[in-house]
């Protein structure tokens, strides 16, 4: 299989690790005179100089931007970027001098490790120094050290985040690149609101357009199943629809629906093959399955939509247009659970 693109020429990304306190940050070192932007999103953000590379500034450049763990405290490691910079003579020229532009943002890692130890300024020089192009390290590195996900049922139910890494080429031959920290959550919402889980998906692919290794570790807590209003809900998570045995540890613990969330693209598989996966399952385990799929362009994919939902007898019995961005609506029989074939045999 082949790994993600390298980064675009003249850019250069490096991390500091402290992996004993969980914290870091990394650093996106820029060519001269990069174009910026910025979009400031969320109820609490940490981010500093960010305004320099809004539409209205003057500037609208960065020399580097830096991603960083230790929360506010963390944003010190500004300090040392702007140093390593000024160094080398790397900055917006000002009649006074070069003065480096250094947006910077944080994440919310200090229950992680130990909430005294954060990245400063020596600590963003460090990055800086180890910033190389090609494809920049993944998983839990520099920021992303202390990063988690599915975590709102407390930390000690979340599971490692980390820094992710994608890029693909278009068809006019420029690279386009995305450097994340993911520390996301991902769970199972009850009717009235209510979180009664979360899921974690088991199988991590890796393949052109799909370098999912860089962002995720595999779940370790198998595949639960979630009493809900609705009835019994289990949660296949896009890869590990392929694989029978999670299918059947959901029915073996009386799924009445199994909803299966992924990014399919058209032409990703042969024509027909999600369709089969979920008949054949709902019909050899007995439930209900629901299959929905994203839908529309990004980049150099397509999603093909197409979500669809079938009985526990391997029926179609709801489908969405394809290409087209739709709820779906589908009332299920439960009664039809016990009275399936698969169902007389667990």
């Amino acid at each position: 299989m082949s790994g993600p693109l390298p980064l675009p020429e003249g850019f250069a990304v490096g991390h500091w690790t402290e992996p004993e306190a969980a914290t870091g940050c990394t650093v996106i070192l820029a060519p001269a005179g990069s174009s910026c932007g910025v979009d400031v999103r969320g109820g609490g953000p940490g981010s500093r100089e960010t305004e320099i590379i809004s539409p209205l500034a003057n500037a609208q450049e960065a020399t580097a931007v830096l991603l960083t763990g230790g929360s506010a405290f963390g944003l010190a490691a500004a300090d040392g970027v702007a140093r390593w910079c000024e160094e080398r003579g790397r900055g917006y020229r000002t009649p006074g001098g070069i003065v480096p532009l250094v947006p910077a943002a944080v994440i919310y890692d200090l229950i992680a490790g130990d909430a005294r130890v954060r990245p400063g300024p020596e600590q963003g020089y460090a990055a800086c120094e180890a910033a190389r192009g090609g494809v920049p390290e993944r998983g839990p590195v520099g920021a992303g050290t202390g990063a988690a996900v599915a975590k709102v049922l407390g930390r000690e139910s979340a599971t490692a985040g980390g820094v992710g890494y994608a890029a693909a080429t278009l068809g006019s031959g420029e690279t386009v690149a995305a450097v994340a920290v993911v520390n996301a959550t991902g769970d199972v919402i009850d009717a009235d609101g209510s979180l009664v889980g979360v899921t974690r998906m088991l199988h991590i692919t890796e393949y052109p357009c799909f370098h999912e290794q860089g962002y995720y570790t595999p779940g370790d807590r198998g595949a639960p199943v979630f009493d809900t209003a609705a009835g019994r809900v289990g949660v296949a998570i896009c890869y590990d629809r392929h694989y029978p045995e999670v299918m059947r540890a959901l029915a073996l613990q009386r799924a009445d629906l199994v909803v299966v969330p992924q990014a399919g693209a058209i032409g990703e598989w042969p024509d027909g093959l999600y369709e089969a996966e979920m008949r054949v399952a709902a019909f050899q385990n007995g439930f209900f399955t629901a299959l929905c799929n994203r839908v529309g362009p990004e980049q150099a994919l397509h999603f093909a939509g197409e979500s669809f939902v079938c009985d526990p007898a391997g029926r179609v019995i709801a489908r969405a247009g394809t290409d087209t961005e739709e709820i779906l609506f589908c009332d299920l029989d439960l009664g039809a659970i016990e009275n399936s074939h698969a169902r007389r045999s667990i």
